[in-house]
Order: C-alpha cells, then structure tokens, then sequence
C-alpha cells in the first residue's frame, strides 16, 4: 500500500506541476521565441517540453535513492535540449544527425548537437556514477563497465526520443510504453520500487500534455524529447541485470545508428499495426480525431 501511494504521489506532482509550467502565462510575453512550425506548417508551441521537463524534476524530489541521478540526467538533457532549440542558429555550423555534426566538428566548425552530446553525455555518467546499488567488492574494472553502459542507456535514450518526435504525440506514447516496461523489467531490483514511483511520474507528465499534443497545438521540442528520454534511459539503466542493460544499450545503439540511413516515420507508415498506433487519438487534416 505504501509503495502505491508513493506511486501516486509521484504522478500528482509530475502531473500537477506540468500542466501548470506548460500554460504559464510568462511565456505569453516570448510568444515567437517559444513557437515553431509544425510538419504540416502550422504554428506550435514549444511549451510543452518546458512543462515536461519541470513535472518530471519536481516528481525526482519525491524520489530517495534514484533522486541525485534523475535529477541530474533530466535536467542536463533538457538545459543540452534548450540550446539545440533556440540557440542553434548561433553556431557557425548546422547539421542533422551524428554524421553531419560530427562531421562538421571533423572541419573545425562547433555545432549545437555537438554541445549538446557533451552536455547530455557528462549529465549521463554523473547520473550514472550516482547510480550505486552493486556490491562493494566488485573489481574497478566492472564498475567502470557498469557506469559506462548505464551512462550509454541513459545518453542514448535522450537522443532517441528526439529521433521518433516527429509526428503529434509520438514521442509521448514511446515514453510511455518504455517507461511503463521498464518498471517491470527487473522486479528484483532494490531500485525497482522508484523505477515505479518514475513510471507513475512519466505517464502522469505525458497525459498532462497529451491532448495539446495530439492535436498538434503544442510539442516537446529538443528541450522536453530529451528530458522524457532521459527519465526512462534511468529506470532501463537502474535494472540490475548486466544482460538486460547490455541487450539496451545495444538496441538503442542499433536504432540510433539505423536513424543515420532510415527513416522512422516511412517505418512507421509502411506497418498497418504501428501506422494505426502512431495515429490514436491525433488530428486529422480534416480536423476530426483518428
């Protein structure tokens, strides 16, 4: 009982304080700063990510064990977020994807995702570092180890989520069904009780936006895909089996690099199932929910 309502908790913060900081009436006052073109063309608000990113650090101080590293990787993922989003243009160089970022850092030229794979990358191995629930004698090599691939999961994760933002609502069901799996991947774990309280959190902060989202008034922006990435990378990384964290990595690794050639959304649109998923609850050109 107490566990579900520690659970509970969790998600009334996450929920309470996103809603509230995605419709401050603050940002009225920075409206153009904070609106982008959507994919059909039309005027969104990045608020949301602002939102997001506040609920799921707000519900981090209900945490105990796991408060330090979600804290940490959600708030450096959303500040590296903040910069690919409204201070891009003041690189000398723009480029999409890793190739074309690191590419142009290969001729000398500093781009915005360059900073913010270091940003996201330092938050992730201090949040990872934080992360300590293996035995005490366990030699430093395997510590190192463990730290790396839990800082990979939870780097990479950010990334991804900002990989599938695309359409309305996506990346709001993806960070859902992760964290939500995620909860459940190791139930032996000592960290899985707060695994749980940050799922409860995340699904909580999702349905908070969701409706704006989906019908295509509102985004997350780099800012809040990095954060929501960044909270279920943590629960995937906390899992105490070496096996799944390394299976984790190594899909998330594969899907970021496929990103570099493919294109998710084609993927998607080519599946009747994941066509139909991506689609739920969105709007129609026609202005009628599908």
């Amino acid at each position: 009982m107490q566990h579900v309502l520690a659970g509970a908790l969790s998600g009334a913060v996450a929920a309470i304080v996103t809603r509230s900081t995605a419709h401050l009436r603050a940002f009225d006052r920075h409206r153009a700063l904070w609106t982008r073109q959507s994919f059909r063309g039309t005027p969104v608000s990045l608020q949301e990510g602002v939102g997001v990113a506040a609920g799921l650090g707000a519900s981090a101080l209900t945490l105990s064990q796991m408060r330090l590293p979600m804290l940490v990787a959600v708030g450096s993922s959303a500040g590296a977020g903040y910069v690919d989003d409204h201070l891009e243009e003041r690189f000398p160089a723009q480029g999409k994807g890793l190739h074309g970022h690191l590419g142009a850092l290969a001729h000398g030229k500093l781009t915005s995702g360059v900073i913010k794979i270091v940003v996201i990358g330092l938050g992730a191995l201090v949040a990872a570092a934080q992360m300590d629930d293996e035995p005490a004698h366990e030699s430093h090599s395997a510590h190192f180890l463990r730290v790396l691939c839990r800082a990979g999961i939870i780097a990479g994760s950010a990334n991804l989520v900002n990989l599938v933002d695309l359409r309305p609502g996506r990346a709001l069901k993806v960070s859902a069904a992760m964290s939500s799996i995620g909860a459940l991947v190791d139930s032996r774990g000592a960290l899985h009780h707060e695994s749980a309280r940050i799922a409860c959190a995340l699904v909580a902060s999702c349905l908070a936006v969701a409706r704006e989202d989906l019908q295509g008034q509102s985004m997350l922006g780099d800012l809040g895909a990095n954060a929501l990435g960044a909270a279920w990378g943590i629960q995937w990384a906390a899992s105490r089996s070496r096996p799944v964290r390394a299976a984790t990595l190594a899909a998330i690794g594969t899907l970021t690099l496929a990103s570099e050639k493919i294109s998710f959304s084609r993927v998607i649109d080519a599946s009747p199932l994941l066509s139909r998923i991506d689609r739920w609850g969105t709007v129609g050109t026609d202005g009628k929910a599908e």
